[in-house]
């Protein structure tokens, strides 16, 4: 039997301190420049990350650790830390610059800001060019990360920047049902912001773009009275 070849190497490696719903979400996104992320929930987790896989960028949820930047750098290594945040206060971001961020992205961001700030980062702190693949073949869906649209069925659907978001956070939890407060949150960054009668109304206008039948949907289902389903192939 001839000897396997060895895993290939991803284009970037990412350390993932975010919440599942929001880490999905950035984790499929990231597929466009041929990244494995792998999550942490602490900073002994970053750390040890750090020293047994090495990977080229820390993106964090702020809000939940604020202290994260710090976690970036340990024992003489040094990666930069890209954060997210749901706050607005200018102070927010200033004490996440003072404790080593290198950038911070304010939730919601759309699907192409979170692709073009990582590569920012690590060309602003290792000077290397990172590859962007514009579309992403999920399932039976082929994301394109330049135009809010997909192709789907051999023609070109058009969707809104929201609506796109919406179908990467689905595509990235198949078989999972979210809730809208989920939803709101990971997406709005705020419950205050919206109402969950927006979530459904966003929802049932990707559905007929997605030429979705309600008893019978190939995508998105209805679980009453929890949320929303994803029934297709997802991200694996």
């Amino acid at each position: 039997m001839p000897p396997s070849s060895p895993k290939r190497r991803p284009q970037v490696r990412v350390a993932l301190l975010v919440q599942q719903l929001l880490g999905g979400l950035v984790s499929v996104v990231l597929r466009h420049v041929d990244a494995e992320c792998r999550p942490v929930a602490s900073q002994s987790e970053v750390r040890q990350l750090l020293s047994t896989w090495s990977p080229d960028i820390l993106i964090a949820d702020l809000d939940t650790f604020e202290k994260a930047p710090e976690w970036a750098r340990t024992d003489g290594t040094s990666i930069p830390c890209l954060g997210l945040t749901r706050r607005r206060e200018t102070m927010t971001k200033l004490q996440a610059f003072e404790r080593g961020a290198t950038d911070v992205i304010e939730i919601p961001f759309t699907p192409d800001e979170i692709v073009v700030r990582t590569v920012a980062a690590l060309m602003r702190s290792t000077g290397r060019r990172v590859e962007i693949q514009s579309r992403l073949r999920i399932g039976r869906f082929e994301m394109e990360l330049e135009e809010p649209r997909i192709r789907l069925n051999d023609g070109i659907v058009k969707l809104t920047l929201l609506e796109q978001t919406l179908l990467y956070v689905f595509l990235a939890h198949p078989g999972q049902t979210l809730t809208r407060e989920d939803i709101l949150t990971n997406i709005w960054g705020s419950q205050s912001a919206v109402t969950s009668n927006v979530i459904d109304r966003h929802i049932r206008d990707l559905r007929v773009k997605l030429q979705e039948k309600w008893r019978e949907p190939r995508s998105i289902a209805t679980d009453p009275g929890k949320g929303y389903r994803f029934v297709g192939d997802g991200a694996p």
